[in-house]
């Protein structure tokens, strides 16, 4: 799309922690795609809230079956890594801690949210065992 501008890496970047860099739908870890949930041809818009993290399959899928805007919605607003480790049955069996250096009250609700679900992602545990 030549005359479409390239997403901005802060957003881009927003959209994949938002989603634990994964597909908002099943969860594949990669190839991922930033897909507009309202077409960019309607809005113009690139921004976080008209973004949404899927796999090449899923994205492919969401075109070729007319999903729409409000299908994309419900999984931008709880992507799959929040549904996954929401299930019963999430056990931790062991302890670890981390010690990240940065500073916590340099980040927003929404941004520490994030960080707490890429981190879980990435770690493989429930979200809720992420504490700062």
């Amino acid at each position: 799309m030549p005359n479409r501008p390239k997403i901005p890496a802060e957003i881009a970047r927003e959209i994949l922690v938002e989603s634990g860099h994964r597909c908002a739908v099943c969860g594949t870890p990669c190839p991922l795609e930033k897909a507009h949930i309202i077409p960019w041809k309607k809005t113009k818009d690139h921004s976080v809230k008209n973004l949404i993290c899927l796999c090449a399959n899923c994205h492919n899928r969401a075109d070729i079956e007319k999903w729409g805007a409000k299908t994309l919605k419900k999984y931008k607003e709880k992507p799959w890594i929040m549904k996954n480790f929401e299930k019963a049955g999430d056990i931790i069996t062991s302890k670890t801690t981390f010690e990240i250096d940065m500073e916590e009250k340099s980040l927003s609700e929404r941004q520490k949210r994030w960080l707490q679900y890429a981190l879980a992602a990435f770690l493989e545990i429930p979200p809720d065992s992420v504490r700062f």
